[in-house]
């Protein structure tokens, strides 16, 4: 007697997208100290709570199709939706340069400040 094999459980919209089109080129070279997956709003304010200011991670959204830039300013934790456009590039809402990838985006806010806050990300929150 073989058992019957069950179909995978199905994914949230936001999970299958990621499964199914991001995973493949995010861990192109091996998955970025930065990103941390699925975690929560409350999980990824855990992890920076202890850490300097600036300190970030990038993480699957749970309110949308995309990715969500969490980091520690001076008050607060803040979230930045990161939305992937129809060319393959990606940005965050309300700021005029788009980048090629999650790392380029990285890079270009260690340099140049997230608007409106005018902070830097200053060093990844790696995963535990």
């Amino acid at each position: 007697m073989t058992e019957a094999r069950k179909p995978p459980p199905l994914l949230p919209p936001r999970l299958d997208w990621f499964v199914h089109t991001q995973v493949g080129q995010l861990a192109q070279d091996g998955v970025p100290e930065w990103f941390h997956g699925a975690i929560s709003r409350e999980d990824a304010e855990d992890l920076l709570e202890s850490q300097p200011l600036g300190s970030f991670l990038i993480r699957v959204s749970h309110s949308h199709v995309g990715y969500t830039l969490s980091y520690k300013a001076q008050s607060s934790c803040c979230h930045f939706m990161v939305k992937l456009l129809d060319d393959g590039t990606f940005i965050i809402p309300g700021e005029k340069v788009a980048h090629t990838s999650l790392d380029a985006l990285v890079t270009f806010h260690q340099q140049n400040p997230i608007e409106p806050r005018r902070e830097l990300l200053t060093q990844p929150c790696r995963q535990c």
